[in-house]
C-alpha cells in the first residue's frame, strides 16, 4: 500500500508539472522537505499527496485541468488489476474527483492532520502496552444487568426473535448466463465482456438478483415470522462507479415494498449504510443531496419503523434516531457513514463536528435514559470499528460507549464486512470485556460469500441473547436449482459449546480459540459462510484473528498485531 501511495504520488508530480508555476511547485517542495527526515513513507506519500493537491488548487488549477493527468494514473493501474479503462476511469474520476478537490481546498487542518485522521501518520496517542493473549476472565466482573440465560431455562415461546439482515447488495441488471468473470468490478451483468455463466439465484463475483431477495423473505416469513427485523445497511449493488441518486433511492424503494409485502405489521429498523448515499460513501449533511436521501429514507421506513416526529428531527439530522421496539426493549441506530476513511467528506465532518457531535450527545443521552427507565438498549449501525478504514477516534468512541453502558446494551448489531464475525468492547481501564459487536454474514453473494442471514433470540423478560441462528443459500450446490433449499449454518451455542451468550461467554469463547486450534479453524469456516473447505490457521493468522476479535479500537489493536506471535495452541 506505501509503494502504491508514493507511485502515485511520484506519478501525480511528474505529469503535473505543466499545469502550475515553477514558482509554486518550489514552494511546495520547500515546504514539505522536512517531512522526508520526520516521517515514514507512508506519511510522506500521504502528506505529499494532500500538499501538492492543495498547492495545484491555490496556484489556480482546476479539475477539468487536473482530469487529463489523473485520466493517464488511472490507465496505468486499471488494467493490471483486469478491468477496462474506458469503462472505469471516466465515470469514477468524475463522481468522486470533484468531491476531493473540494474538501481539501476547503479544510483548514494541515496535510499532517488529514493523514493522521486517515491512520497514515502515527503514532496513535494513549496507546499502552496491550497483548493479544488475552487476560483471563476470571475475577473479571460481567458487566452488571447481563445475566447468563441457560438453554433449560428457555423456550422458543419465552422469547422475542430478532431478525438481523446485513448488505443485501441486489442488482436489478443482474443477468443470467452473463459472465461471472468479467472486465469491470462486478459483473454478471449482459453488458460487460468476459468468461463464465452466473447462476440463476447470484454469483459469488456479483450481487444477487431481486428474485433472491423474495426467496429468502419468503422463507423467514413462513418458517421464522421474526418480531423485530434489524437491517444494517447497503442495499443497492457495488456500482460505485456509476450509481445516481434517483436509482438509490428506487433500490431502497423496492426493499421497503418488499419489506412491507413479506412481513406485514413487523416493526423493522434500518442503519444506513456507505452504499446507501450517492456517491457511495459521500455523507455530508450540506450537501443537498444528502439531505434530499434523509427525507426520502426517513419517508420509506416511517411506516415500518413506526417513527414519529421525535424520530423525524435527528433522522434528518444525521440519519441517527431511537425508539422503542416493544416495551423495555429500545432500538438505537446510529450513522456510522461519519467515520470511513472513503468518505472524503469526513474531513469536514469532523473538522466542523456540529453534526458528528450531536450524534454523539445524542447517543450518550439516549443510554443514560435508558438506564435510569429500566430499558435495553439494541444498538446498530454500519461500519466496525477497530480496522485502519475507519478513524480511529471513532473506534475508541463506541468502545468507550460499551465501557460506559455495557448494562444497557444487550445487542451491537453490525454489517459491512459480508462476513460472519464478532469482537469484544473491552474497557480501555480495566481491560474488562463489556460489550460485543456481531456483525451477520451478508445476504449477497458478492466477494464469496453464500447469502445468508441470522435468528437471534433474547429472552422475553430480560432481553439477553439466547441463542443465534445462521442459514445460508449454498451457491455452488443450488445457485440453478429452481427449488434450492435454505440451510441451517449453525447454534452458536452448540457450534461454539457455549453456556450463555453474555460478554464473559465471548470472552470464554475467544480465550478457549487460542488455545484449541481446530475451534479457531471451525470460526473461520463459519465466518467466510463455508464457502471454502475448512483450512488451517498459521500463527500469524491466528494472531491476526485473534487480535481482530480481542480488541473493538484501532490503538490496542495496532499494538497486539505488533506482539511476536508465540501461540501455544492444544495439538
Amino acid at each position: 500500500m506505501v509503494r502504491l501511495k508514493n507511485w502515485i504520488f511520484g506519478s501525480f508530480w511528474e505529469l503535473s508539472e505543466d499545469l502550475w508555476s515553477p514558482e509554486a511547485r518550489q514552494e511546495f517542495l520547500d515546504a514539505i522537505e522536512e517531512d522526508v527526515e520526520t516521517r515514514d513513507d507512508g506519511c510522506i506519500a500521504c502528506t505529499g499527496f494532500v500538499s501538492l493537491v492543495q498547492s495545484m488548487i491555490a496556484d489556480g488549477v482546476t479539475y477539468e485541468e487536473v482530469k487529463n493527468i489523473t485520466m493517464e494514473i488511472c490507465y496505468r493501474v486499471v488494467p493490471p488489476a483486469g478491468y477496462d479503462p474506458d469503462k472505469l476511469c471516466d465515470l469514477v474520476l468524475d463522481t468522486y474527483a470533484p468531491h476531493v478537490m473540494y474538501v481539501l481546498n476547503v479544510t483548514t487542518l494541515e496535510p499532517v492532520e488529514v493523514c493522521t485522521l486517515y491512520n497514515t501518520c502515527g503514532p496513535f496517542d494513549n496507546v499502552t502496552e496491550y497483548s493479544y493473549i488475552g487476560e483471563s476472565s476470571e475475577g473479571i466482573a460481567v458487566p452488571v444487568n447481563r445475566p447468563a440465560v441457560s438453554e433449560d431455562d428457555f423456550s422458543k415461546a419465552d422469547t422475542i426473535t430478532v431478525l438481523h439482515l446485513a448488505d443485501i447488495h441486489f442488482d436489478a441488471l443482474y443477468a443470467t448466463g452473463s459472465p461471472v468473470d468479467c472486465d469491470m468490478p462486478l459483473c454478471c451483468r449482459s453488458e460487460y465482456n468476459g468468461t463464465g455463466s452466473a447462476r440463476y439465484w447470484g454469483d459469488y463475483e456479483c450481487n444477487i438478483p431481486p428474485r433472491t431477495v423474495d426467496l429468502f423473505f419468503d422463507f423467514i416469513q413462513r418458517n421464522f415470522p421474526p418480531d423485530i427485523i434489524a437491517y444494517t445497511g447497503d442495499t443497492p449493488q457495488h456500482t460505485v462507479w456509476d450509481q445516481p441518486q434517483n436509482e438509490t433511492l428506487a433500490i431502497q424503494r423496492a426493499l421497503t415494498d418488499a419489506f412491507i409485502r413479506f412481513f406485514p405489521g413487523v416493526p423493522s429498523y434500518f442503519s444506513i449504510g456507505n452504499h446507501d448515499i450517492s456517491p457511495t460513501n459521500l455523507y455530508y449533511n450540506k450537501r443537498p443531496k444528502v439531505k434530499e436521501l434523509n427525507e426520502e429514507y426517513f419517508g420509506m421506513w416511517e411506516p415500518l419503523s413506526g417513527f414519529t416526529d421525535e424520530q423525524r428531527a435527528t433522522y434528518l439530522r444525521g440519519h441517527y434516531y431511537s425508539i422503542l421496539a416493544s416495551p423495555g426493549l429500545r432500538i438505537l441506530s446510529y450513522n456510522s457513514n461519519f467515520f470511513p476513511l472513503d468518505n472524503f467528506y469526513g474531513i469536514l465532518n469532523y473538522e466542523e463536528q456540529t453534526d458528528y457531535l450531536e450524534m454523539k450527545q445524542f447517543m450518550e443521552d439516549t443510554l443514560n435514559a435508558a438506564r435510569n427507565n429500566g430499558e435495553k438498549v439494541i444498538l446498530m449501525g454500519h461500519h466496525p470499528t477497530g480496522g485502519s478504514g475507519v478513524f480511529a477516534e471513532y473506534s475508541h468512541f463506541v468502545t468507550d460507549i460499551h465501557a460506559r453502558h455495557g448494562d444497557v446494551i444487550v445487542l451491537h448489531l453490525l454489517g459491512h464486512s459480508h462476513s460472519d464475525w464478532y469482537a469484544l468492547a473491552k474497557d480501555f481501564e480495566t481491560g474488562e470485556t463489556r460489550g460485543v459487536q456481531l456483525s451477520s454474514p451478508s445476504l449477497t453473494s458478492y466477494t464469496d460469500k453464500n447469502p445468508s442471514f441470522r435468528l437471534i433470540y433474547l429472552d422475553a423478560v430480560t432481553f439477553q441473547p439466547v441463542d443465534m441462528l445462521t442459514y445460508r443459500l449454498d451457491i455452488a450446490v443450488d445457485g440453478d436449482n429452481p427449488t434450492p433449499t435454505i440451510l441451517f449454518t449453525y447454534s452458536h451455542r452448540e457450534e461454539y459449546n457455549m453456556t450463555d451468550l453474555t460478554p464473559g461467554g465471548f470472552d470464554d469463547l475467544t480465550n478457549r480459540m487460542e488455545l484449541d486450534r481446530d475451534l479457531l479453524n471451525l470460526y473461520r469456516y463459519n465466518k467466510e459462510t463455508r464457502v471454502d473447505p475448512m483450512g488451517s490457521c498459521s500463527d500469524s493468522c491466528a494472531q491476526n484473528e485473534l487480535c481482530g476479535i480481542r480488541y473493538t479500537d484501532l490503538e490496542r489493536r495496532e499494538q497486539c498485531n505488533q506482539q511476536p506471535a508465540s501461540l501455544n495452541f492444544n495439538p
